[in-house]
């Protein structure tokens, strides 16, 4: 069961505008239910694609995580992936 949910486990590309400045984010967790979206993930370089599941780990493993709040008006875009764990 662990297995099956490992791959379709969500992965979540947000770019957002602070300020004056735009971040781009990859989060394995993501809460859009409320007035403001909770991500915990990293910040990466706004051109970085992301393209296995094995990547998308390795990102969020290495890299230190963050839990950030941003209100809807600040998000420019959001797109959501799911990555099939090669056999």
């Amino acid at each position: 069961m662990q297995n099956n949910l490992e791959r379709v486990k969500p992965f979540y590309r947000i770019e957002v505008k602070e300020k004056t400045k735009y971040k781009t984010y990859f989060a394995s967790n993501c809460d859009i239910s409320q007035a403001f979206i909770n991500l915990h993930g990293v910040e990466i370089e706004s051109e970085a694609e992301i393209k296995s599941l094995e990547e998308a780990n390795n990102i969020l493993e290495t890299k230190e995580t963050v839990d950030i709040y941003y209100p809807w008006s600040s998000v420019i875009s959001m797109t959501l992936k799911r990555f099939l764990k090669k056999q």
